[in-house]
């Protein structure tokens, strides 16, 4: 059976969206979700069969990397130590529930993609994402960090609540996502931004009390959980806002970037990070757009949901950029994570929705990305030596891919090929985070 013979079935399926009966349209997300991680066992199982991959998730290398200070909230409760790596540098509440779940490694990585499937069928609800982009956002290479015992899984599904919230107004959805996502992750510096840029390019006279009290509403539950947070760690150290001096452990202290930028560890990871600051950059580029264009028409609404996510994707690039780790042997900024904090969330999703839904294949989008791949690139240094330039290249050829799926004639090929060529990239990198590889 030919790789063809599999995706086939899935673009069928996909094609059902435009069926507008909603039990037949209810049904499919299910089935959907089946047929992919069905085709993601058996492509890791030929790849083991092949040497390609050879490690089987088990409850101990799934704790890797950041698990371990998950695992020892989770037990012990938070501790300092001054001068050193602890773990005041972590939210709470992820360790909280992995304690009160009592699962495994193996159980909590499951527990965390049923939360992230969750979120994402609530995407697919209020955002109306057609099957063929779904199954684009399943096979991202960096979505396994959502079943992985990480954070991710969690603050994926409060985001997507958040923006469900957001969508239809609904503010106890809102609060309840955004306050779960506050104790999930260090994401405040993220959120708040956003929020108040959606406020700023929406705000109407007739609504505006409405609007100053909603906003309110938000910063306040986003500040609160900053201080629920510190609480909890003051009542179990005894010390009061260590979380900046403990990030400062790993190199995270407020710097100007120093070019060129790098990543840590292999730096056959770098293309990851420097595919996530290229979707931050173009969030930028289409604030910056949306901006010009709310100036022009002020009546014009623009989607709080679209709008929002933009913000947290070009705020999450700026936050890694200047509080990332300058290493001298590396001669740069080390924007090392960004992969994970952009493409393993909900934000991704909807920006690469709106990518799909309003990014058309002419002269001049064209011209914009090579323009917009050249600056990144000369950030990364892709144009200071062969390797440079072939992650370079590569990544470029990548991106253009999805450029590309606004050609009608030849839609369903490239979608194919990229669906694929993503599930290989997600197993690969899964397979290297179980041994400990470089991709954090």
């Amino acid at each position: 059976m030919t790789i063809q013979y599999i995706t086939d079935p899935l673009y069928k399926i996909a094609e059902y969206s435009k069926v507008k009966l909603t039990s037949v349209i209810d049904q499919i997300p299910l089935k959907l979700y089946g047929m992919h991680f069905f085709i993601l066992f058996v492509l890791y199982q030929v790849f083991s069969l092949t040497g390609l991959t050879g490690t089987t998730p088990t409850n101990s290398n799934l704790l890797q990397w950041d698990t371990g200070w998950y695992v020892s909230i989770m037990h012990g409760g938070y501790h300092y130590y001054p001068g050193q790596q602890c773990n005041l540098a972590f939210y709470p509440l992820f360790p909280y529930l992995w304690r009160v779940l009592h699962l495994s490694a193996v159980g909590m990585s499951i527990f965390n993609l049923i939360l992230m499937l969750s979120g994402l069928s609530l995407l697919r609800q209020c955002f109306h994402i057609n099957l063929r982009t779904l199954l684009l956002a399943l096979s991202a290479p960096c979505l396994f960090f959502c079943y992985v015992p990480y954070s991710e899984g969690l603050f994926f599904f409060s985001c997507s609540l958040f923006l469900y919230g957001l969508k239809y107004d609904k503010a106890h959805w809102t609060c309840i996502g955004l306050a779960i996502a506050c104790l999930t992750r260090s994401a405040s510096p993220t959120l708040i931004p956003a929020i108040l840029l959606c406020m700023i390019l929406n705000m109407k006279r007739e609504t505006l009390v409405r609007d100053i009290a909603k906003t309110s509403l938000l910063l306040l539950v986003s500040i609160s959980g900053i201080m629920i947070v510190q609480i909890v760690q003051y009542w179990q150290t005894g010390y009061w806002f260590k979380f900046f001096e403990v990030q400062s452990r790993w190199g995270r202290i407020f710097n100007l970037p120093v070019l060129f930028l790098t990543t840590w560890g292999d730096k056959d990871f770098i293309w990851l990070d420097g595919l996530a600051f290229f979707v931050g950059a173009s969030s930028l580029a289409a604030i910056i757009y949306l901006i010009r264009r709310k100036l022009k028409n002020r009546s014009k609404t623009i989607d709080r949901v679209i709008l929002f996510s933009m913000g947290y994707l070009m705020m999450t690039m700026f936050v890694v950029l200047f509080w990332g780790p300058v290493y001298i042997m590396n001669y740069g900024t080390s924007i090392y994570s960004l992969n994970r904090f952009v493409f393993a969330t909900p934000f991704f999703t909807v920006f690469l929705c709106t990518f799909r839904r309003y990014i058309r294949f002419e002269y001049q989008t064209i011209l914009v990305f090579l323009l917009m791949a050249d600056v990144v690139g000369f950030l990364f240094g892709a144009f200071t030596g062969i390797q440079q330039f072939m992650y370079w290249a590569l990544a470029t050829g990548y991106v253009f891919l999805y450029l590309w799926l606004g050609h009608s004639r030849i839609n369903k090929e490239i979608w194919t090929f990229l669906y694929i060529l993503n599930i290989i990239f997600q197993l690969w990198l899964f397979n290297s985070f179980l041994n400990g590889g470089g991709v954090i």
